[in-house]
């Protein structure tokens, strides 16, 4: 389809206009409709790395959003105006600049690219973050988006008023590929992914960090980083702690509700009770909670006892929200502000319903109605209204001082909620003097506004709403009392001096010095040695020691950081952690420092020292579920297997995912099973044995294989992993999640970049462990052979095949290899390890492994038909 094509079905759909022309341009919807526009003369050439910059003047309105958009039409990435964005890993070439504007909207603008390198990025990122306070939000308001996230922006003015240094940062999935800056209403916000977040905290040392809804990839971050040194605020808003309403929370539109949750979503929110009780168990977190409701809702919900925890209300603006004296008439004028996204707990249906009953009473002409907001159901759920003159729809949001003036304008608020929802919105409508006609499902907000005002109703019961607002147009004299005596309410309650004051005043407090660190007197006989290899991880050293021994059970560990000649400061952090966990006979933290030699080098020196029962490993920038770490402790001191295996983590950086990975199941927990028969499908290993992360073996074992691993090299934990199944005979797993694999780090050895890089150091480890078979299998039973060749030696040679061919245009990798491994004629046409291809490559001497992709396509149609 050419792209004429698609351009002309987009103008059908979107009303679209074709600008010819450059940058610095005016561009007009006289339109009663939003208008799609493409410069189609605006062409982007795009590299990986892009950097936006747009200036954008409204000539009239002031909302509009800009895009880079496909050949195909495909808007990619959305940006708002005058806003930088920084787009970081583009896959098209060439992209035009899109415009959205909504009706009636003129503007002129600018925008400018360049292509810039991660390095200037960091720098630009840099300057945006200097402050000494960071605030953490999924969202926050923008031009064209208002409403959303405007209870942070209230707390933001506020702080920017007072002169404290307060960086914004709104961190979603929205921005795992770009990042974008703007300002809002004099406010700098700076929008970022998980992983950018996580980048920040290792270079920024905040005094403060306050986080508006505690999200689960909020707290893998703030796990995975240095955060000692820091007071983490935790504001709850709802449904980050109550999520076990979710079945309430998030019901659909004219929907029955569930009275269940799938698997999944019941193992996602055990694993957020845990977190939370992780959380909770730390002496420098502090929860915030908006009422009381929500403090022990929360706690019922999930059976957690917050251990340090304050109720602030969420502030309303008496200076902003001031109140205006409302005469008899504004009783007649109603108001509806809500986001229209397919969420019934935002109840518009009942609004719209109470509306249709009141079109039934004798004044119903003399009313007039207001209805404000937009979201994705926005038209079905008004469609009832359209026919209604006095009915006025404005799909669109309002800035805070809009809906100021606007609740100003109006009696009455209609605030209808199926659950604890909207109160903020509620309790600003009250502080200007309208009267507030909500649900019993607002049980936060009767903390704000008194219940002996008497305009709460039965959710569901129509009735009971137009009962309420049917004696307010009746008695004028109770409408003017009940308009005072709502703000009164509201302004005793959570006006500044309640809510505004109460959060500064937390925020400025000197926090107490707490050590998260226990002390100990005398170490004891350590049950597990842990050894942390570590180059140049002074960003992560500290948080993954500290996993470790921050728990009672500490003195029963020896944790070995071996620093393999880093260049930063890795060194200085382990004697500080050596001192710090020093008792009167020895430190539990040891520092061994040595001259560069690679991971391998690390292991076997840690290998040489260790003094533990067992032996485990965990890579520099890992850190331990400290919790877990302690239950295997205590197991340990009673186990007697020669390999003890647990759960992982994979620690997703840059989506903000934390799988637990599980390959054991078939295993019975405590159950100790021989070596010698795990070679059976279903009785043993069906694809991964002892890894590193899952690993915990007995010390004796490793000194007694007397294997010295590759120095100097990459891919060494197969060594490592290949001796201990060798030499071990009984292994027993446990379910427990402890090892935490950071995946995000630039360099990882399992990235394209590095095994192109590191192809002879693979190549290496392939015929290390040939050799070592080679000389071990006359000593080895069938069972374990079998487990050697079949998850160690043939993955690792099909793998290192794999490299070459597809990696490389050229053949001298393959033919490399390939000459070597003849000398193993065990494995050398092992038909796991080489088919088709690799004999043609092998006949035609590399010469054919420039096609190998055709051969690929060729081989598999060939297999299909």
């Amino acid at each position: 389809m050419s792209i004429r094509s698609i351009l002309k079905k987009l103008q059908k759909l979107f009303a679209v206009k074709y600008i010819f022309n450059s940058n610095g341009i005016l561009s007009n919807n006289t339109e009663h409709k939003k208008t799609f526009i493409i410069l189609k003369r605006v062409r982007v050439l795009a590299c990986r790395r892009l950097y936006v910059k747009n200036k954008t003047t409204f000539l009239s309105g002031n909302k509009c959003s800009f895009g880079l958009t496909t050949r195909r039409g495909n808007v990619l990435g959305v940006f708002e105006p005058n806003s930088e964005v920084y787009y970081k890993d583009l896959f098209s070439t060439i992209y035009f600049v899109s415009v959205t504007l909504p009706p009636h909207t003129s503007i002129k603008f600018e925008n400018t690219f360049k292509n810039l390198s991660d390095e200037k990025v960091e720098k630009i990122s840099e300057k945006k973050f200097n402050g000494k306070i960071l605030l953490i939000a999924p969202g926050y308001p923008s031009v064209g988006n208002e409403y959303a996230f405007g209870f942070v922006h209230t707390r933001m003015k506020a702080y920017k008023e007072l002169g404290l240094e307060v960086d914004v940062a709104v961190v979603n999935e929205l921005y795992v590929h770009k990042s974008a800056y703007y300002e809002f209403e004099g406010v700098n916000v700076n929008c970022i992914g998980f992983n950018d977040l996580r980048i920040l905290l290792q270079n920024h040392s905040y005094q403060k960090i306050l986080v508006h809804f505690f999200l689960a990839p909020y707290a893998q971050v703030l796990e995975a980083v240095d955060i000692s040194n820091s007071t983490v605020y935790i504001y709850s808003h709802g449904v980050d702690t109550m999520y076990w309403d979710y079945p309430t929370i998030t019901r659909p539109y004219f929907e029955p509700k569930k009275t269940y949750l799938d698997q999944a979503r019941y193992d996602e929110f055990k694993i957020k009770d845990g977190i939370i009780e992780r959380f909770n168990q730390r002496k420098n977190i502090h929860w915030v909670f908006n009422t009381e409701y929500a403090l022990k809702n929360s706690q019922k919900l999930t059976g957690i006892k917050y251990q340090n925890v304050s109720i602030i209300p969420s502030p309303v603006d008496e200076k902003e929200f001031y109140f205006k004296e409302r005469s008899p008439e504004d009783r007649k004028k109603i108001c509806v502000i809500r986001t229209f996204n397919n969420l019934s707990t935002y109840s518009i249906d009942l609004s719209v319903r109470i509306i249709l009953a009141l079109s039934k009473k004798p004044y119903f002409s003399e009313l007039s109605f207001d209805i404000y907001g937009d979201g994705d159901l926005h038209d079905q759920l008004v469609a009832p209204l359209r026919e209604f003159e006095n009915v006025h729809i404005h799909q669109h949001f309002l800035t805070h001082h809009e809906m100021a003036d606007m609740y100003r304008e109006h009696g009455i608020a209609l605030f209808p909620t199926r659950y604890d929802t909207q109160g903020v919105s509620a309790c600003e409508a009250a502080m200007t003097g309208a009267v507030v006609v909500t649900s019993d499902g607002q049980i936060g907000t009767k903390e704000c506004i008194d219940q002996k005002l008497g305009t709460y109703c039965q959710t569901e019961d129509i009735d009971s709403y137009v009962q309420i607002i049917d004696g307010l147009i009746n008695d004028e004299n109770r409408f003017l009392k009940l308009s005072k005596k709502m703000h009164e309410s509201v302004l005793n309650s959570c006006s500044s001096k309640y809510s505004f004051d109460k959060d500064i005043e937390l925020i400025k407090a000197k926090p107490e010095k707490v050590d998260l660190v226990p002390k100990f007197t005398k170490k004891k006989e350590p049950i597990l040695t842990i050894a942390i290899p570590s180059y140049n991880v002074e960003k992560y050293l500290k948080n993954s020691v500290y996993s470790l021994i921050c728990h009672d059970k500490a003195d029963q560990l020896e944790i070995l950081i071996v620093n393999d000649g880093s260049k930063d400061k890795t060194a200085e952090i382990g004697k500080k952690l050596e001192k710090l966990t020093k008792t009167s006979n020895g430190s539990i933290v040891k520092l061994i420092d040595k001259e560069n030699g690679g991971h391998g080098s690390t292991i076997n020196a840690a290998i040489a020292v260790a003094t533990g029962k067992y032996f485990k490993l965990m890579d520099g920038d890992d850190c331990f579920d400290t919790k877990n770490l302690v239950e295997l402790i205590n197991l340990l001191e009673k186990e007697d297997s020669d390999i003890v295996l647990t759960d992982f983590y994979e620690d997703l950086a840059i989506d903000g995912v934390k799988r637990a990975v599980k390959y054991y199941k078939f295993m019975e927990p405590g159950v100790k099973y021989d070596l010698d028969f795990m070679q059976y499908a279903g009785y043993g290993f069906s694809e991964w044995g002892p890894l590193l992360p899952t690993t915990t073996c007995k010390t004796q074992i490793l000194k007694d294989a007397n294997f010295k691993i590759d120095e100097n090299c990459f891919y060494v934990d197969m060594e490592y992993n290949f001796i201990i199944y060798a030499n071990a005979k009984t292994v027993t797993y446990y379910p427990l999640t402890i090892y935490s694999y950071y995946l995000g780090r630039a360099g990882q050895s399992m990235s394209v970049e590095s095994r192109t890089r590191n192809i002879l150091h693979h190549e290496k480890v392939c015929l290390r462990l040939l050799d070592e078979y080679e000389k071990l299998k006359g000593q080895l039973s069938e069972g374990k052979k079998q487990y050697l060749i079949n998850r160690i030696i043939v993955p690792l040679c099909d793998s290192q095949y794999y490299v070459s061919l597809y990696f490389f245009k050229e053949s001298k990798y393959f033919l490399s290899f390939d000459k070597k491994f003849k000398n193993y004629p065990e494995f050398y046409n092992h038909p796991k390890i080489v088919g088709k291809q690799i004999r043609l490559h092998r006949l035609t001497r590399g010469f054919t492994t420039r096609f190998n992709r055709l051969f690929d396509r060729l081989f598999r149609q060939n297999s299909q038909s």
